[in-house]
């Protein structure tokens, strides 16, 4: 709900402006794509009347998630054109996609019109008047003109209070939207949504441009008819999507693309670029605004994910500060110097915890191989030689952190799994077609044989939960932190099939990132919906503010298998007897015991369907939510630490030769000494080197 509300503040970004200038595929791909994804997906649905609905229903509501186009007529009219939609013989999608077309253009002028109107004058604002933030199915819909009218000016009156309020937090709101400030404010607003407006000098949508973006929607509910990770890609997306970032020019090693709404977000980060080295910009990371050292902010209105990524490729400035609001809410201001991606050095970067013992800790983002044209070996191979020069340091013990890494490789994440694990099974694979296959460890031996902590929470997935699980099955490592996110399904490029379905294209009308395989554990069980339960829990901060796979549309549904697996765990680890002293002290720890009373303030913040035009009401919801997300980030810091935190000698050397490197260490040192959960991982690691010298 919250993400719905700040979209909110960027209201004209959810009218499009325009689309990129690429080809319209043709309606007909509807019948290659569903061809297509019956032929390789790992369990395609019975498709009937009632899903040909829901693709309408998703359809429509991507085009007009804020209810500003369609009328509730258009919305019924279209409703006629499902039956036969997802039909592969007689499919109806082109009439649907012209009749929508047809719709859209016409209403989407209309509304233009009725917001330039809007902005040119003072807004009336009725304090009475409750907005709704998000509508399910085909609801909401304005029945005529005069309607949607005041559901713009509703909208617009809920997106100023609220920026006003947001950027303004010490606004008295009893002085109501009637003060010189506020109207001064309003000017200032209006004339940036306008100014948005006019990016294309006014020029209205194509008819081809507009039955492109309704057959684009189109396909993308078809895909997701399937299972919530399938979904279409036109070739120049997909190109955009596995495009590499290149490690022969400067860069910030950040790639941009879009979301659904259209706003800017992190797509891909260079491994070994100056994005990754920070450690502190993740993929999905929505972008919201660029400085340069001197404060200056960049004009975003008028650029698209594209157009921005160009820009940074040949601009001249070489250092810019970046802020973006990470996937749980926070924000984060990061200054990046533009610089070489370099594969070769220094992509993982290890640390040494200096405390009562050395304890080595490593941070993946993301499982990155060689087919992301990042060029190297891939992460395994990296962390392989970073546990060398951690061990150089005479390491006792090592935290592996996993959290917030949302997946990547398979192939390395059994790479990464085998460099722990001597031999054996690592999980089993089922596809649509043939017996489960097992995947095994790919190199026998091992690169590192002690304590060893993953940490991980719940937006660790997909490739990170493979690691844990299968370290956890063979007692290979502690799992600690909080429950995965559960997604164990794997995902492959196909290019469409041809009209008559019996073989592939070559990419030229399309692309299906679809579901093709599920993973389970060596125990036949998959964590698929259900996620890694860790060893030892920790009290998990922004508990229930955000969706898991179960909470998905069409999220898959994975029964176990009988397989016989070759594996040979270790001896059981003491995970009652640590756990019950990590227990202790989390239960004894204040800021752990805040986070579960903040989490729920923050629920309760959150759970609203609507809000008034009411300054009084706006302005504590944003004050409220900003206060109890400062006081959790407060929380997962703490001033003293348990340990210091260095460099091995390899990576102090390379920081010593490059100014900008050593102040991005300096902030890693300080974010990593201070981490609660890294703390606690820190003791647990201290009573389990104990444990097992006590035992011999």
């Amino acid at each position: 709900m919250h993400q719905h509300v700040k979209g909110l503040l960027l209201l004209l970004m959810l009218i499009p402006l325009s689309v990129n200038a690429q080809k319209a595929g043709s309606c007909y791909t509807a019948t290659a794509l569903i061809k297509t994804m019956y032929r390789v997906h790992v369990s395609p649905p019975a498709l009937g009347a009632e899903q040909e609905m829901a693709t309408i229903s998703r359809a429509l509501n991507q085009l007009d998630e804020s209810r500003f186009i369609f009328l509730e007529s258009d919305v019924e009219d279209l409703k006629n054109y499902a039956k036969g939609v997802l039909d592969t013989n007689e499919n109806t999608a082109c009439a649907f996609v012209d009749k929508a077309s047809e719709y859209y253009l016409d209403r989407w002028l209309a509304t233009d019109s009725m917001m330039r109107q809007l902005l040119t004058e003072p807004l009336t604002i009725d304090p009475a008047a409750e907005v709704q933030l998000e509508y399910s199915e085909l609801e909401g819909f304005a029945s005529s003109r005069t309607e949607k009218l005041q559901h713009l000016k509703h909208f617009t009156s809920l997106a100023l209070i609220g920026e006003y309020c947001e950027l303004y937090a010490e606004y008295d709101s009893a002085s109501g939207t009637e003060t010189t400030a506020f109207r001064d404010f309003e000017k200032e607003l209006s004339q940036r949504y306008l100014d948005r407006l006019n990016c294309d000098e006014g020029e209205p949508y194509t008819e081809a441009e507009v039955k492109h973006k309704v057959t684009e929607a189109l396909l993308s509910a078809i895909a997701l008819e399937f299972d919530p990770h399938s979904e279409y890609f036109s070739p120049v997306e997909k190109e955009r999507y596995q495009g590499s970032l290149s490690s022969e020019t400067a860069s910030f090693g950040i790639l941009f693309g879009e979301d659904d709404n259209e706003r800017i977000n992190v797509l891909d980060i260079a491994p070994g670029g100056p994005a990754w080295k920070s450690g502190s910009i993740y993929e999905g990371d929505l972008l919201e605004r660029i400085t340069d050292e001197a404060g200056e902010e960049y004009d975003l209105a008028c650029v698209d994910a594209e157009d921005l990524n160009a820009q940074l490729d040949v601009g001249e400035a070489s250092v810019l500060v970046f802020h973006v609001r990470h996937s749980d809410g926070t924000r984060a201001s990061i200054k990046l110097r533009k610089g070489d991606v370099d594969v070769s050095n220094n992509v993982i970067r290890g640390m040494v915890l200096s405390g009562e013992r050395k304890i080595g800790y490593v941070a993946l983002p993301s499982f990155y191989t060689n087919w992301d044209g990042f060029g190297g070996l891939g992460c395994a191979n990296d962390l392989a030689r970073e546990i060398l020069n951690l061990k150089n340091e005479g390491i006792e013990g090592l935290i592996l952190d996993l959290r917030y890494n949302g997946g990547g490789s398979m192939g390395e994440a059994l790479q990464l799994a085998g460099i722990f694990i001597n031999q054996g099974t690592l999980l089993i694979r089922t596809t649509k077609e043939g017996k489960p296959r097992l995947e095994k460890d790919p190199n026998r031996g091992t690169a590192y044989d002690a304590p060893l902590i993953v940490m991980v929470n719940g937006f660790s997935a997909s490739a990170s939960e493979i690691v844990a699980a299968v370290l956890q099955d063979y007692n290979r490592a502690l799992i600690v932190g909080s429950r995965t996110y559960g997604k164990s399904t794997s995902q492959q490029f196909f290019p469409l099939l041809a009209s008559n379905g019996k073989r592939f294209t070559d990419g030229s009308s399309g692309y299906v990132k679809v579901t093709q395989g599920t993973m389970h554990r060596i125990t036949g069980v998959s964590h698929q919906g259900t996620g890694i339960e860790p060893d030892i829990a920790l009290p998990a901060a922004y508990k229930g503010l955000f969706d898991r796979e179960e909470d998905l549309y069409r999220a898959l549904k994975v029964e176990p298998v009988n397989r016989k697996t070759y594996a040979y765990p270790l001896p059981p680890l003491p995970v009652a007897e640590l756990s019950e002293k990590s227990n202790a002290r989390t239960s004894s720890n204040a800021a752990f015991n805040d986070l579960t009373q903040l989490n729920k303030k923050l629920l309760k913040i959150n759970d609203r369907e609507t809000l008034p035009l009411n300054t009084d009401v706006v302005g504590s919801y944003y004050r409220d939510w900003s206060s109890v997300f400062e006081e959790i980030s407060e929380n997962l810091s703490q001033s003293e630490s348990l340990y210091k935190v260095e460099q091995h000698a390899n990576s102090e050397q390379l920081s010593q030769l490059d100014e900008f490197e050593r102040e991005t260490v300096v902030e890693l040192k300080e974010e990593t000494a201070s981490d609660i959960y890294i703390q606690e991982a820190f003791n647990i690691m201290l009573d389990w080197i104990k444990f097992v010298k006590d035992q011999e």
